[in-house]
């Protein structure tokens, strides 16, 4: 990952008994990104019971998250009827394009909804490379 790169790692706690719909609105979700972001990575994975799902996304800079969040919002939407967002961490600078509250204050009034709780964490790139 570069020093301009952003990851995002994100946890969703699936509702009881709602797995299937879960992974019917993911799928949806999986093929709208894959068709019109800017994503370099988006991986989707679960825990042993499936009772959480971990997805894990990569963007080459602040710009094309943005882009991305853009697409995701109304499948995002979807997807909080059926689970609940336990973990949302980015990795690596947002630069001067917006800071984390405000990006997710934005996304907030996208899905109109008053304040998403999902206890963001912004980790900032120290060092370390890639092959």
């Amino acid at each position: 990952m570069s020093e301009r790169q952003v990851m995002i790692v994100a946890e969703c706690t699936i509702s009881p008994g709602r797995l299937d719909d879960f992974k019917k609105i993911a799928q949806e979700t999986i093929d709208a990104i894959k068709a019109g972001s800017k994503v370099l990575e988006y991986r989707w994975y679960f825990n042993s019971d499936q009772t959480k799902c971990y997805i894990v996304e990569q963007y080459a800079d602040p710009k094309a998250l943005i882009h991305h969040l853009e697409i995701l919002a109304p499948h995002l939407l979807k997807i909080l009827e059926v689970s609940k967002m336990t973990r949302f961490e980015i990795y690596g600078s947002l630069g001067r394009l917006e800071s984390v509250e405000h990006l997710l204050n934005n996304l907030a009034r996208v899905l109109k909804i008053e304040k998403l709780e999902w206890n963001p964490q912004n980790l900032a790139y120290w060092n370390g490379f890639g092959r």
